[in-house]
């Protein structure tokens, strides 16, 4: 899971780490405008949510003389909620609703996904193709029960406000059906990047040949087992 976040440094011009606890010093005596850019590295290199997070709401708002910017604002809410960070799904959605409002910003989020996606073609090591779930499918996934998201390799937990937030959005019952597809589509994505992440990759390779095998049908029943199995093992690595 943290692989594919890696390869984000080279885009986004920036490398480096182990630098996290000097962007903390540098931040405590110059202040966060002087130690953004080694904020950026140690987020990028760390896969660090919490200083995704602060990336994110500082560019958004372009807050602590830092000048806004939308795009890196997007990167950022992007990764965390690739995490499984709720809230950062929740802001994310918002954010894409209110950039489709207005062409001006429709044509900077052009421009993002763009930019990513020429990045992300062509790279092996990733199923991550850097497009965006749909804002609705965004909000689904942030009001799942944290018991729900299992296929994380670590804790993560649901956002209360995304409850009222879906309840609220208006979409047809024939795009809310696509939509979440799309969401189940991507929770399979996630429970097989974690499958990766915790097993051995001859364990790994078994695993894909249960749920996803290269040719024929999965097996209904094994691939049940193998699930549940995966889910077990997940908790177990939670726990070390």
């Amino acid at each position: 899971m943290k692989k594919w976040v890696a390869l984000f440094i080279l885009f986004w011009s920036t490398s480096g780490y182990g630098i996290c606890e000097i962007a903390a010093k540098t931040e405590q005596k110059e202040g966060l405008s002087s130690a953004v850019k080694q904020y950026e590295q140690c987020a990028l290199s760390q896969n660090d949510d919490d200083i995704l997070v602060l990336l994110a709401k500082t560019y958004l708002n372009g807050e602590n003389k830092i000048e806004k910017n939308i795009q890196k604002a997007l990167l950022f809410y992007h990764l965390s909620a690739e995490n499984g960070n709720a809230q950062s799904q929740v802001e994310l959605s918002k954010l894409l609703t209110q950039m489709d409002e207005k062409e001006e910003t429709r044509q900077v989020l052009k421009a993002y996904l763009s930019k990513i996606k020429f990045f992300m073609k062509n790279q092996d090591e990733t199923t991550f193709d850097g497009a965006f779930l749909h804002p609705y499918a965004l909000l689904a996934l942030a009001a799942e029960p944290a018991s729900q998201k299992w296929y994380y390799p670590t804790d993560v937990l649901m956002a209360p406000n995304a409850v009222a937030l879906l309840k609220k959005y208006k979409i047809s019952d024939q795009k809310k059906t696509m939509v979440m597809k799309e969401a189940t589509a991507w929770k399979q994505r996630k429970m097989m990047e974690a499958a990766k992440e915790i097993y051995a990759p001859a364990d790994y390779e078994k695993f894909v040949q249960i749920v996803k095998p290269t040719k024929g049908r999965a097996d209904a029943f094994a691939r049940s087992q193998a699930v549940s199995k995966l889910q077990k093992d997940i908790q177990t690595y939670k726990e070390k």
